[in-house]
């Protein structure tokens, strides 16, 4: 019945000739469509389609159900006549009112102007003012009110048909029934759009203008929308068939005739039964790289990497001071001798890990900003110590020493609490200076003391308390897989864990397995094939071209410009990549100004450029080999 396509899969419009239009009469427009001439009449910003053809004669189909449904799209400036054009010129004719609401009026198209500003986080004040809207001027001439996006393909006759069998004063609503898997909140889903009874409409009306009964602005207005309307009685409707298919759709047309959904699907969908493989992956890298990789990351295309720890107290050279510092790298030499006592040590640098400004909601809100579709945490550098509370990190850990916080539990929660983005975290297999490390390489790496005590009990930590969607693993180059008991570990990951279903994971398990083996690879940081890749890659870019913690003595030309990054996103999505992009956090706990405003214009960039980003596939050719610069 409804769905939503994907950038690929842009509505076409019908080829419409204009006739005539008459501006002196009741702004008249006359559209010849194949054999059929339609009369549009514009008013008040809607459009009244009424046909000129004979009625088709009574029968059992939908084509018989004399329901009025009134239908409003959600849109902006910038796409009425990119996408919303289309919606008017094929299925938005088929309603018997249409309207488009935007932040402007467009007498024209025509469009309604709402006080509200365009983006992701205003789609809940958008819906609101517009169903405000529609129950203000609407609410008497229509049955049922429909809700889509510019992107959506409605069959009206077949939702009409839906309908038939409801009684328009109930309290009812029909859509793509999900529930958010974090606060278990039914809703219907926004994409392919859902539809009220005028009951529904009147109780959201008359009860739903107040903050304290419902959410008047924000992002996932489907969420807030569908949380009003419970509260007020309204319940959501049954759109399965008798084989429990869904007669609203989320995805592209194309997962539902394949039955190839994304493992996110599954989590919010809990009426798709959940396709699940029997086979058992084994601790050998050919059958752990016969796991298919998650839709999902293939489709988010940008992340955030966030480098913080001790190394952003001294903050100079790079997140490597503690070891360019007792490899006697001479800059780093002289600045100790010149700034600290003759006994200072590395771990007296933990206490002034003070994080007293360091706010994960405020961190969130920015990243959101960004345009990135996930967030790898740094959890623990080579350093060894970790920014949760770990029981194998005794007074080396964030809460034991320095902020005496649960940093990686708090950026979690803020993540995933105001953001859709997905969260993993960073984790180093070694540690520079471990004497049990040591110990394990002078014995030639025949003991794996260190890997048992240290390296896997973190990892099993981490993942069951944290669940983080990616394991960023590092530090490999130290030893081979084997010393690490890699294959293992992701035998369980993959098996057991409680996120087997939908985490990734890169290359970086041994020195032996770099851009080989893994569920995607890095091969080495900043790398940009510029050209197709065997294997799904990932480019880990810093902004800082010297470091990726945070140094208090850069300078601005140390940082790659805006224009830089952008080309470097161009060309890694382009060749299929997903970009990595390196924020560096402050001893107190904040992301300097300066990436502030980097992130800001990314996000800027990719708000216009969406449809080419996310879920986007590689083309033909990822080059003009004629003009430069253009991916």
């Amino acid at each position: 019945m409804m769905y939503t396509p994907t950038s690929q899969r842009r509505l076409r419009a019908r080829i419409l000739v204009r006739k005539s239009k008459d501006f002196t009469a009741n702004n008249s427009w006359i559209f010849t469509e194949s054999n059929e001439t339609r009369h549009i009449t514009t008013d008040r910003n809607s459009v009244d389609f009424t046909s000129s053809t004979l009625k088709p004669e009574k029968t059992d189909g939908p084509q018989s159900v004399n329901i009025r449904i009134l239908c409003w799209i959600m849109t902006c400036p910038n796409n009425l006549h990119l996408f919303a054009i289309n919606v008017k010129n094929t299925w938005g004719k088929r309603c018997d009112i249409l309207l488009f609401m935007s932040s402007k009026q467009d007498k024209d198209f025509p469009a309604i102007g709402l006080d509200t500003q365009e983006g992701r986080d205003h789609l809940t004040a958008k819906a609101m003012q517009a169903w405000r809207y529609v129950y203000e001027h609407y609410r008497d001439k229509a049955d049922w009110f429909l809700k889509a996006d510019d992107d959506t393909y409605v069959i009206v006759e077949n939702l009409k048909y839906l309908l038939k069998d409801y009684i328009t004063s109930e309290p009812i609503f029909f859509g793509q029934s999900l529930v958010k898997p974090d606060i278990k909140q039914p809703f219907n889903s926004g994409g392919p759009g859902y539809v009220l009874s005028k009951e529904a409409l009147i109780r959201l009306g008359t009860k739903g203008n107040s903050s304290e009964a419902c959410k008047q602005d924000g992002h996932s207005e489907d969420v807030n929308v569908s949380k009003c309307l419970l509260k007020f009685g309204v319940k959501i409707g049954n759109t399965l068939d008798k084989q429990h298919r869904t007669k609203f759709h989320h995805l592209p047309i194309d997962n539902y005739l394949f039955g190839k959904y994304p493992t996110w699907y599954y989590n919010y969908n809990t009426k798709t039964p959940r396709k699940t493989s029997s086979k058992k992956y084994e601790p050998n890298w050919e059958s752990i790289d016969s796991r298919p990789l998650p839709g999902w990351f293939d489709d988010s295309k940008v992340g955030i990497l966030i480098h913080w720890g001790v190394f952003s107290v001294p903050s100079i050279l790079s997140e490597w001071f503690w070891y360019q510092w007792k490899t006697k790298t001479p800059v780093l030499v002289d600045f100790m001798k010149e700034n600290y006592r003759p006994d200072f040590t590395y771990p007296d640098f933990a206490p002034q890990l003070t994080a007293e400004f360091f706010n994960a909601e405020e961190w969130a809100n920015l990243l959101k900003l960004s345009g990135a579709k996930y967030v790898v945490l740094v959890a623990k550098h080579h350093e060894g110590y970790t920014m949760w509370p770990s029981n194998y990190s005794w007074n080396w850990n964030s809460m034991d020493v320095g902020p005496k916080r649960d940093i990686v539990g708090e950026v979690a929660d803020a993540i995933r609490k105001n953001t859709d983005m997905h969260f993993g975290l960073y984790h180093s297999l070694f540690e520079w200076f471990n004497p049990i490390f040591e110990q394990d390489r002078a014995n030639g790496f025949k003991t794996q003391d260190f890997v048992s005590m240290k390296t896997m009990p973190e990892l099993y930590e981490i993942v069951n308390k944290y669940k983080p969607e990616i394991i960023w693993s590092d530090g490999s180059h130290a030893a081979k897989d084997d010393y690490w008991n890699a294959t293992n570990f992701l035998a369980w990951l993959y098996n057991d864990s409680p996120v087997k279903d939908y985490v990734v994971t890169n290359d970086r398990w041994g020195v032996n397995d770099n851009c080989i083996h893994g569920g995607f690879v890095n091969c080495g940081d900043r790398f940009n094939p510029k050209v197709l890749h065997k294997r799904k890659w990932e480019n880990v870019m810093t902004l800082d071209r010297y470091s990726a913690g945070y140094r208090r003595n850069a300078k601005l030309a140390d940082y790659f410009s805006v224009h830089e990054l952008l080309t470097e996103v161009a060309q890694t999505v382009s060749c299929g990549g997903n970009i990595l992009i390196n924020v560096r956090i402050t001893k107190e706990g904040t992301i300097t100004p300066v990436f502030q405003n980097i992130l800001l214009k990314l996000g800027g960039w990719v708000e216009v450029n969406v449809e080419a980003i996310y879920g986007s596939r590689p083309w033909l050719f990822q080059s003009d080999n004629v003009t430069k610069d253009v991916w």
